[in-house]
């Protein structure tokens, strides 16, 4: 399985990865030190199609043309929990 934003979204709580994985057949992201010792952060995912909605959206507003791999325009996306609506 491919993930679109490997290594390329971070976590704004602890400054980790966000890891693709597959959840009930949709593709998410959850941070990797929660992963992999769940006390170091908190859990929350963020559907792969949201970020593909966010960062089109962003591209359209600078009146970017979309050509190729949606993934090659993007070199890093924070998250935040505020953003995800969790805070």
């Amino acid at each position: 399985m491919s993930y679109l934003f490997k290594s390329k979204i971070k976590c704004k709580q602890c400054q980790q990865n966000l890891r693709g994985k597959l959840e009930r057949s949709k593709k998410v992201y959850i941070c990797s030190s929660y992963s992999k010792l769940s006390a170091s952060c908190i859990r929350y995912r963020v559907l792969e199609t949201d970020i593909i909605d966010m960062v089109t959206g962003h591209l359209k507003l600078r009146g970017v043309v979309l050509e190729g791999d949606l993934a090659s325009y993007v070199d890093r996306v924070d998250v935040t929990l505020k953003d995800i609506g969790v805070i």
